[in-house]
């Protein structure tokens, strides 16, 4: 299984009429949505994404807008890119499952020279979970935590935790963990 998704493609234009590439049909957006299968539902992302489809039409730049679709577990986004009919962009959709978002623990652990605790917490991390939560489920103080956080910081040499989280993200999109459907070598 991929780790990408796609769930649909459509072309855009400026005023906001669309139509599907698999179907021949063209439509207007209407009360400030486009259609459900793009995961575009909030006023945020739906304005990051009609910016996107002035840039594709007008400066002929491609770009990636990151949604949620309503949902807190569902992460998405929409690829915006110039289409070759003039005055038109592409958006795909592109889902992302949670459990193909979390690299291998033994790629964290080797590459950083991380702890198994660290690496566990930097998963924690990568999946949004609160420090409590985190502390909680390990039977840990909080405080033993922040020390597991200040500790990745600095192994990492990460400024600060956000920017921490954007790079396991960049590792996990680069070693996906194996899903259920993809047998183990050797079976």
């Amino acid at each position: 299984m991929s780790p990408r998704n796609l769930n649909k493609q459509l072309l855009m234009n400026l005023t906001g009429t669309y139509k599907s590439i698999q179907e021949d049909k063209t439509r207007h957006r209407r009360d400030g949505l486009l259609p459900a299968d793009l995961g575009v539902r909030d006023p945020v992302e739906l304005r990051s994404v009609l910016d996107a489809v002035g840039s594709a039409v007008g400066d002929n730049t491609s770009s990636v807008v990151t949604v949620r679709g309503g949902s807190t577990d569902a992460r998405a986004f929409v690829q915006v890119r110039p289409a070759r009919e003039d005055g038109w962009a592409v958006l795909s959709h592109v889902s992302l499952e949670q459990s193909q978002l979390l690299p291998d623990v033994k790629v964290l652990r080797d590459l950083w020279d991380l702890t198994p605790t660290e690496a566990l917490v930097a998963i924690g991390l990568l999946v949004h979970e609160d420090l409590a939560d985190m502390a909680a489920a390990r039977k840990i103080s909080i405080e033993t935590v922040r020390m597991h956080v200040k500790s990745l910081l600095r192994k990492t040499g990460m400024p600060n935790q956000k920017k921490l989280v954007g790079l396991l993200t960049r590792l996990a999109a680069l070693t996906v963990t194996k899903t259920k459907t993809e047998p183990e070598v050797g079976q």
